[in-house]
């Protein structure tokens, strides 16, 4: 006798706990002279659409929870995979302060 189990990705298993959603913040690099393109790859996964802030001086990125990264500066923008956590910023011609940390706050499923 053959059984065909079939998993939705809102279920979890028999006996299994659902996923918990945490919150976690983290350096995410350091703003150069010259430089007006960022990316990089969050530690925690998968991201929780709409959570992903990142600040790095007076520039403020939001994740408007479909991928992109809403830029608080004219010209500004960004992306989110939230599968793999790669993210990228754009700045334009502008450029983050020299020095200044660049910090991302978002929620993951654990």
């Amino acid at each position: 006798m053959y059984y065909r189990v079939v998993w939705h990705t809102n279920a979890s298993p028999i006996g299994g706990s659902s996923p918990v959603e945490r919150s976690y913040s983290q350096i995410i690099g350091v703003g150069a002279n010259g430089v007006h393109a960022y990316s990089g790859v969050l530690s925690k996964l998968p991201v929780v659409a709409g959570s992903l802030t990142i600040d790095c001086g007076s520039f403020h990125f939001a994740d408007n929870g479909s991928t992109v990264l809403v830029g608080n500066i004219a010209g500004t923008s960004g992306s989110i995979n939230y599968a793999t956590g790669y993210w990228t910023v754009n700045l334009g011609p502008l450029e983050f302060p020299a020095g200044y940390e660049i910090n991302a706050n978002w929620r993951y499923f654990e």
